[in-house]
């Protein structure tokens, strides 16, 4: 959303109106009873991408990244495959961590080769 939207949508806010319709509402929130069930039945797309969006982070384990986005595979789902937490997978990724030989032996006989 734009923040010209965004500001405009505030603006109705302030005046006691809706801000998707511009109806008048007496809550003091940002929509109005009819546009919040019409929204809370719409279904919401997830995003696309399998990991973190890369703006700050740099990758220091390119191999099990290059694998994790070729495959589709989410930190959430390698994290179930070798029992881990999904912290512990980025940290894998972007802190250059190394797992302990169980789960090491385990992510390299998943992934099919050397990732650390």
């Amino acid at each position: 959303m734009s923040q010209a939207m965004r500001n405009y949508r505030y603006k109705r806010k302030a005046a006691g109106k809706c801000g998707r319709c511009g109806k008048p509402h007496k809550t003091g929130d940002m929509l109005c009873e009819a546009c919040r069930i019409y929204l809370s039945g719409l279904p919401r797309k997830k995003k696309d991408t399998a990991i973190r969006e890369l703006k700050r982070w740099n990758v220091t384990n390119h191999a099990l990244y290059n694998w994790m986005m070729q495959n589709k595979i989410t930190v959430g789902m390698l994290a179930e495959m070798v029992h881990v937490s999904g912290r512990a997978v980025e940290r894998w990724i972007f802190e250059r961590a190394v797992p302990r030989e169980p789960v090491r032996a385990a992510v390299e006989k998943l992934i099919g080769m050397e990732v650390f």
